[in-house]
């Protein structure tokens, strides 16, 4: 599967001159979608787009920056982590892949994988977190359209 590299993290054309091992692709559209993976963006030193881990606002760069097999609406909806081998992580599984390479983070991608946290995790994130943010993000789209970048 040919994997897709562009050019900073609001989605231009153009190739990574080093791709990242990780590709984040997130709600940029959902305020709280968006708090969050800044300060990850912070934490991991990558806030210039490049470095080990890729970031890419959907609601921004829209389905050109996608990997195959990943909507537009499917990845405003949920958290969507390519990793080094061109795997996609959706959901509670790709924040523990994140997480895992996260200065001090390692401990939480860990406890999330355990069986019986793991599956009441999914459906936490999936029926009350995802689900309410995805709506509330479109709710905004709705009204505020965002404004073109660059």
């Amino acid at each position: 599967m040919p994997r897709k590299w562009w050019d900073g993290p609001d989605g231009r054309s153009g190739r990574w001159r080093n791709p990242p091992g990780l590709v984040v692709y997130y709600n940029g559209a959902c305020p709280v979608c968006r708090a969050e993976m800044t300060r990850y963006r912070e934490i991991a030193g990558t806030e210039g787009g490049g470095g080990p881990i890729g970031w890419y606002d959907v609601a921004a760069a829209g389905a050109a920056c996608l990997p195959d097999g990943v909507t537009v609406r499917g990845a405003k909806r949920r958290l969507h982590v390519a990793d080094e081998t061109g795997r996609v992580h959706v959901g509670v599984d790709a924040f523990a892949v994140l997480w895992e390479r996260l200065p001090g983070f390692a401990f939480y991608a860990r406890l999330l994988r355990l069986p019986g946290l793991h599956g009441l995790a999914g459906w936490v994130y999936d029926h009350l977190v995802s689900a309410p943010l995805y709506a509330w993000a479109r709710h905004r789209e709705r009204r505020m359209p965002m404004a073109p970048t660059g």
